[in-house]
């Protein structure tokens, strides 16, 4: 396989323990976004690459500002930190064995988030291996990879991308897709995961909110319960 080529699917296997992948690093899924709000797809989403990846942390990370997108988010920080950590506490992930971090890196450092300097920070506090890691991106954003800050040196030294379909993007053409607009990745740093698109975003959501109903089956339980106790106005600004 050449460089620019995309991997398909393969079974998750075991990190190498050779080279620059220590033998005791945590395999680790990165799932960064606005989180504004976040909805059950995302958790699903999530626990489903975190099984076919077979890492047992998953650290999600709410952005700041998203350089590819216009404005800011609709809550405030504090509130979408909090709703990302209500909506990943869920017994689905205890019980498939996987850890979940909620990091607030990037809402710390403020301005926009750039994901190799997130990443680079995580690998020194949590001790992450560019073998054992991966970060999860929709199709959306895949596509728009080579548009990102360093990201050869993402796919070099950092993480390896796993890939989720999202319409109007299909699994079976989308590797095709991504060798064309990342042609310069190294071979097996892409992979598309088996996991079918399916037509849910945050503006759905937030749409609901603005006219004043809580779409609870849109939510994870967490996230409709922090919304039903408190008034959408006063989650958002």
């Amino acid at each position: 396989m050449g460089p620019g080529q995309i991997d398909e699917y393969r079974f998750a296997r075991p990190a190498p323990q050779h080279g620059y992948c220590s033998p005791v690093a945590v395999p680790t899924l990165i799932f960064g976004g606005s989180f504004d709000p976040p909805h059950r797809r995302h958790v699903e989403v999530a626990l489903e690459a975190a099984k076919a990846l077979r890492c047992s942390r998953l650290v999600v990370v709410p952005s700041a500002r998203s350089p590819l997108k216009e404005g800011a988010p609709r809550f405030p920080d504090p509130t979408r930190l909090a709703m990302a950590s209500a909506a990943f506490d869920v017994p689905a992930m205890r019980d498939a064995g996987v850890t979940v971090l909620v990091e607030d890196v990037e809402l710390r450092r403020g301005g926009t988030s750039f994901t190799v300097d997130t990443l680079r920070t995580l690998t020194g506090t949590l001790q992450l291996a560019q073998g054992s890691t991966w970060l999860l991106v929709g199709s959306d954003q895949a596509l728009q990879f080579a548009q990102w800050r360093d990201w050869g040196a993402i796919l070099a030294d950092l993480a390896q991308l796993a890939v989720v379909a999202r319409p109007p993007h299909r699994v079976e053409t989308l590797g095709g897709e991504l060798a064309r607009s990342v042609p310069g990745a190294p071979a097996g740093s892409i992979t598309v995961l088996p996991i079918e698109p399916v037509d849910l975003s945050s503006t759905v959501v937030r749409a609901a909110l603005e006219s004043g109903q809580i779409p609870l089956d849109l939510l994870p339980p967490g996230v409709a319960a922090l919304l039903s106790v408190h008034s959408v106005n006063r989650w958002g600004r």
